[in-house]
């Protein structure tokens, strides 16, 4: 009776929008339900939602990530060598802030150094790398990322190889030298993390900063392995300015083959990279003319 065709109406209502359809109920269930076609109408107005939210055409980036028959991703061909030296970069930065936990002990020795005196030396890297990171975090989101590396990475290599001279003047010299140090090696791992939101896309970003990472750990095995034979061959002094030289020669190399985003590389393609594509989120228009909302966050975000 009526009773019963308005409960069936009322259970293909129901399966309609638990996505079950039609299939759980037969074909002369189906004429006998009044209400049929407007039942199928709003199905197909829900349906047309549902894809129009979740169809979102791919960007240049998310292009630029599918890995083609060669087997490499075009984004890590075009920006390998940036990646490369921003790796390199984190593993003189490890190395040169470890080299003195290693030449302190020569030096206390030489200068008579008390254990108050060594603390103190040790913090005022600490503090010049606490001054540091919230103005070089600011300066790599506000300007580009290369300047803001490059310029910390000249400043730490420079403040390592005067330590010698500075030690050699007095205590206050050398505790600014060190500040200076910090300072400079505070600019690493803000430039770093928004260099790589810029080339890496986010399906990837996880395993460059995991090798970025490792790159940290190298650079400490590094200063750990090579500093103390060198102390013993060549004197405690040598090690800072060799390190500290070796710093700025990787300086010039990142000059001249650093970048800070894509728009920076001639072989990158042009207006792509994770940046470029999240800076154009926002809305699209569809085929029939109405707008879906597209995510705004995604490959553009800097990991934390």
């Amino acid at each position: 009776g009526a009773e019963m065709r308005g409960l069936t109406s009322l259970l293909l209502l129901l399966a309609v929008h638990s996505g079950i359809g039609a299939i759980c109920l037969p074909s002369p269930t189906l004429r006998a339900v009044p209400a049929l076609p407007m039942v199928r109408q709003h199905a197909r107005k829900t349906v047309c939602k549902l894809e129009m939210k979740a169809k979102v055409k791919p960007g240049p980036a998310e292009s630029l990530a599918v890995t083609p028959a060669s087997g490499v991703a075009p984004w890590l061909t075009a920006s390998l060598p940036v990646l490369t030296l921003c790796c390199t970069i984190a593993a003189v930065c490890s190395l040169d802030r470890v080299v003195m936990s290693v030449t302190i002990l020569p030096m206390g020795e030489q200068y008579g150094y008390t254990d108050s005196t060594r603390g103190l030396i040790a913090s005022a890297f600490s503090f010049g790398y606490f001054l540091g990171l919230g103005p070089a975090g600011l300066a790599s989101s506000a300007s580009s990322p290369k300047v803001v590396l490059g310029a910390g990475l000249v400043l730490w290599s420079i403040a390592q190889a005067a330590t010698p001279a500075a030690a050699d003047i007095g205590l206050t010299p050398l505790l600014a030298a060190r500040a200076l140090m910090g300072l400079g090696e505070a600019a690493a791992i803000p430039s770093l993390q928004v260099i790589a939101a810029n080339f890496v896309p986010a399906s990837s970003r996880s395993k460059f900063w995991g090798v970025l990472t490792a790159s940290l750990s190298m650079g400490t095995i590094a200063a750990y392995s090579i500093t103390p034979p060198m102390v013993a061959n060549l004197g405690w002094p040598a090690a800072f300015e060799i390190f500290g030289a070796a710093g700025l020669a990787v300086a010039l190399l990142w000059a001249g083959l650093g970048a800070g985003s894509p728009a920076d590389l001639p072989g990158y393609p042009s207006g792509t990279g994770p940046r470029a594509t999240a800076s154009r989120g926002g809305a699209r228009v569809d085929a029939a003319g109405k707008q879906g909302l597209e995510g705004r966050g995604g490959p553009g975000d800097v990991p934390g």
